[in-house]
C-alpha cells in the first residue's frame, strides 16, 4: 500500500518540487498478484492515482508510465514544457528466471527534451552479496536489449543524458555486520564506501564507464524491519547496505564536435534517504538536479491559437500552423481538456486532425456526416456544458491539445502557449475513436497555410484508413479510444 503523505519524499515542503520541471520516480516489488495486476489493468493503480493527485497542484502532468510486474517507472513534466517533450517511448526487460520473469529487470522511459536525448531507466537487480557478477550481467542485458525507433538515441547509452536508479542490490563486501552496524552508529559512513560493490564495480566494469553518483551521506537504506527505523533483526541478521542508488551518465562529445557547444551540464543538488517511511524494508532515497543545456527546440512544430471566449457553437474555431517540416499522420488529433489535467487520458473530447491522405475523401466523409444530421465540413467535438449563470465556456477555463503519431501533442491556453508533445504511433496516445463521444455541438478545426494563407477545414475521419459502421465492437483496434488503448492486448509493459 502507498504511504498517505509523499509530501516530504517528492520535496514538497521544502519548495523544491515547486522549481522542478520534471520528476522521475521508481518503484520496485509493487503488489503486481495476479487479482492486484486485474484491478490496476481495469482503475488507474493507487500509485499512480496518489503521485497524480499530489503533484498536479504544482502544475505536473503524467507524461509517460511502464509497468513490468512490480517494478514501475512514472515521469511527470511540468505542463509548460509538454510542447517541447517529444519522441517518447518506454521498454521493459526480463531478466528474472533467465529472462522469462519480470520480477527482476529494468524499464525505461526515453524522450527528447527541448531536443537533447533523455533516458529514465528504473532497475531491480538481483540480491544477495554473493551475485554481483550477475547484477553486471543482467544491467549489460538491459542495455543490450532496451532499442528504441528513431535515428537520433537507439540504445539507452547513446542518449545524451542517462538516469539510471532502482534497488541495484549492490552490497557492503568484506566487512563484519558488527564493524558496519558501528559505522553507522558512529556517523564514519565513509570507511564504508571503498567496500561498497558499485563504488568498486563503476571502476572496474566497462558496462558502468562514465556513470556518476554523488556522495553516499546518508546510512544504508537496507534492510529494516518493516514499520520501524531499526535495521534487520531476524533470524537472517542481514548486513545493512546502500542497495538504492541514483546514478548518471553524460554522453561524451562526438568526435569533430567541440565540448560544450550543445552539451549538457549536470550538477547534483541533493542525494538522501528518507527514514521517515517506514512501509517497507527499505528507505527511499530521492535526489536533486540542474541540467543546464542549449534548447534545441525553440518553438512547437505544432501552434495552436484558440478565442477569447465561446459564446455561440459557431465561435467553437481553433486555428492552427504546422512547422515546415511536420510530418502528419492519419492518427493526428486535438483534445480538449479542464485545466490543471493530471493526465492525457483526461480530456473532455477531442477530434480529429485531417491529414493530406485523407483529401480525396474528404468530401465523402462530409457528405455522410450531413446525412446523420452533422454540419458539413465540420469535425465534431461536445464541448463542457454551461453551468448556470454562464454565458459560455471561457477559452481560459479550457486548455487545447494536439496529439499525432510522429507529431505528438501541444497543450495551450488561450493565446498565450501553443505547442507539440510527441508520442509513439503504438502507444494509447496514438489512436482514438470519436464513435465513443457524443457529436454536438461542433469544433471547427482551420489548419493555416503560411505559404499562401489559406484554411483548410478538416472533418471528422472516423478511425484512420478503416471503414467502420457505428455497430462495430469497441474492442476492434479501430474503435478503441485514447483511454481504452491502455487495456488493448500487447500494450502493457
Amino acid at each position: 500500500m502507498p504511504p498517505s503523505d509523499v509530501t516530504s519524499l517528492l520535496h514538497l515542503k521544502a519548495g523544491a518540487t515547486k522549481e522542478a520541471d520534471m520528476i522521475a520516480i521508481g518503484l520496485q516489488e509493487v503488489n503486481s498478484k495476479l487479482n492486484k495486476r486485474l484491478k490496476d489493468a481495469l482503475f488507474t493503480d493507487q500509485w499512480s492515482e496518489l503521485f497524480m493527485d499530489v503533484l498536479s497542484p504544482f502544475s505536473f502532468v503524467l507524461v509517460s508510465t511502464v509497468r513490468m510486474q512490480g517494478l514501475f517507472l512514472l515521469l511527470f513534466a511540468k505542463y509548460q514544457h509538454l510542447p517541447f517533450l517529444r519522441d517518447i517511448q518506454t521498454d521493459c526487460t526480463r531478466t528474472g528466471l533467465g529472462g522469462c520473469w519480470g520480477n527482476k529487470g529494468g524499464v525505461s522511459v526515453r524522450l527528447s527534451v527541448f531536443g537533447h536525448m533523455v533516458c529514465f531507466l528504473n532497475c531491480h537487480l538481483p540480491a544477495h552479496l554473493e551475485k554481483a557478477e550477475q547484477r553486471k550481467q543482467d544491467f549489460a542485458t538491459i542495455l543490450h536489449m532496451q532499442q528504441f525507433e528513431g535515428r537520433a538515441a537507439n540504445g539507452i547509452l547513446d542518449h545524451d543524458l542517462v538516469f539510471w536508479f532502482g534497488d541495484l542490490n549492490f552490497r557492503i563486501e568484506s566487512l563484519d555486520i558488527r564493524f558496519v552496524k558501528y559505522a553507522i552508529d558512529s556517523n564514519i559512513l565513509s570507511q564504508l564506501w571503498e567496500k561498497d560493490q558499485l563504488n568498486i564495480a563503476k571502476s572496474t566494469w566497462p558496462v558502468l564507464s562514465g556513470f556518476q553518483e554523488g556522495p553516499l551521506n546518508f546510512p544504508p537504506t537496507f534492510k529494516f524491519d518493516v514499520g520501524t527505523n531499526k535495521y534487520d533483526s531476524s533470524v537472517k541478521k542481514r548486513k545493512p547496505a546502500w542497495t538504492d542508488r541514483i546514478l548518471w551518465k553524460i554522453k561524451a562529445p562526438g568526435a569533430g564536435c567541440p565540448p560544450g557547444r550543445g552539451s549538457l551540464a549536470l550538477s547534483q543538488l541533493c542525494y538522501c534517504s528518507h527514514m521517515e517511511y517506514t512501509v517497507s524494508d527499505h528507505k527511499p532515497v530521492a535526489a536533486v538536479f540542474a541540467v543546464q543545456f542549449a534548447s534545441k527546440a525553440d518553438s512547437p512544430a505544432v501552434e495552436i491559437c484558440v478565442a477569447e471566449e465561446w459564446s455561440r457553437p459557431e465561435q467553437a474555431v481553433v486555428r492552427y500552423r504546422m512547422a515546415t517540416g511536420f510530418h502528419r499522420s492519419s492518427w493526428d488529433w486535438i483534445g480538449l481538456y479542464q485545466v490543471g489535467f493530471r493526465h492525457p487520458k483526461d480530456y473532455v473530447s477531442y477530434v480529429w486532425a485531417r491529414s493530406e491522405e485523407d483529401d480525396c475523401s474528404v468530401e465523402k466523409q462530409a457528405w455522410a456526416q450531413g446525412r446523420r444530421g452533422l454540419v458539413p465540413h465540420l469535425p465534431a467535438i461536445p464541448l463542457p456544458k454551461q453551468e448556470p449563470g454562464t454565458r459560455g465556456a471561457r477559452a481560459k477555463d479550457v486548455a487545447l491539445a494536439a496529439e499525432g503519431r510522429n507529431g505528438g501533442a501541444s497543450y495551450v491556453t488561450p493565446w498565450e502557449q501553443c505547442g507539440l508533445w510527441h508520442v509513439a504511433g503504438d502507444t494509447f496516445l496514438a489512436r482514438a475513436d470519436p464513435r465513443t463521444l457524443g457529436l454536438l455541438p461542433a469544433l471547427r478545426l482551420e489548419p493555416l497555410d503560411p505559404a499562401a494563407g489559406l484554411r483548410r477545414e478538416s472533418v471528422d475521419q472516423g478511425p484512420p484508413y478503416r471503414k467502420t459502421s457505428p455497430s462495430s465492437p469497441l474492442g476492434d483496434p479501430a474503435g478503441t479510444s485514447p483511454r481504452d488503448e491502455e487495456l488493448a492486448p500487447g500494450d502493457g509493459a
